[in-house]
């Protein structure tokens, strides 16, 4: 019924997952802000989960000033609307 324990998946390649998440961590921490804008339009429905997914990808690569000027453009498109 059940299969035999993998070790090499409880603790795969441990050195390089480490260095994988601080370089993530280090990322979060320098973009930190521009990720809880996103966060708050998205909680607050100025854009879509889409947009979101669109924007946190752009600020990922390192692009954060391509992802708040697009973040702009669709706040700016939302208020147009109401």
């Amino acid at each position: 019924m059940y299969g035999k324990i993998n070790k090499e998946n409880i603790e795969p390649n441990s050195k390089e997952s480490m260095w994988a998440l601080r370089e993530e961590a280090a990322h979060y921490s320098k973009y930190r802000r521009e990720y809880d804008e996103l966060r708050k339009a998205y909680l607050q429905d100025y854009i879509t989960k889409e947009e979101l997914k669109t924007l946190r990808r752009q600020l990922k690569s390192g692009d954060a000033t391509g992802a708040m000027q697009g973040l702009a453009v669709l706040m700016g498109r939302w208020t147009r609307r109401v």
